[in-house]
Order: C-alpha cells, then structure tokens, then sequence
C-alpha cells in the first residue's frame, strides 16, 4: 500500500504517480550506490527517460518540461518516486 499523510491532493497523486510507474515498469528498487535521478516523460506516445548526476540538475530539467507533458522522477538509489506533474489518466 501507498499513503502519503500531507494533504487528499498529495495522497491521490501519489498513489496514480506510484501506481502508474509500478505498473509500467518505471520504477524498481535500484542498487545502492546509483546517486542518479531520473525524469521519465510521456512524449509522443512514448516513454522517454533522462538521467542527472544532481538533484538540482533533475528539478531544473523537470521544471522546464511543458506543463501539458506528464513526467515523473525517481531516485535511482532506492526507485522511490519523488515528483510527478501531469494529468491524471
């Protein structure tokens, strides 16, 4: 099971990001030692994937996504989901 506490907005999205990314093999438990952050994008009809040494360098290119394209990141030392944007379905 998947909760998260904050607020009923964070908990739904939370769950559909998790649910989604688990369902379609986006996300797994990774090695320990990947310091890598990963932003997957729905683009075209595909799953494109890019990958950053920093936390900072993953939130720029996040933030610079167009609003209207769904995209989550994963950290690649424990494959947890740490943002998603996009419409729900």
């Amino acid at each position: 099971m998947i909760q998260n506490l904050a607020s009923d907005e964070a908990k739904t999205t939370s769950q559909i990001v998790s649910g989604y990314s688990i369902r379609n093999s986006l996300a797994q438990k990774m090695a320990p030692g990947d310091q890598m952050y990963y932003i997957v994008s729905y683009e075209n009809k595909t799953n494109k994937m890019n990958s950053f040494k920093t936390r900072a360098l993953a939130n720029d290119f996040f933030n610079k996504v167009p609003s209207d394209i769904g995209r989550v990141m994963i950290s690649g030392e424990t494959g947890d989901i740490l943002q998603g944007k996009g419409d729900q379905n």
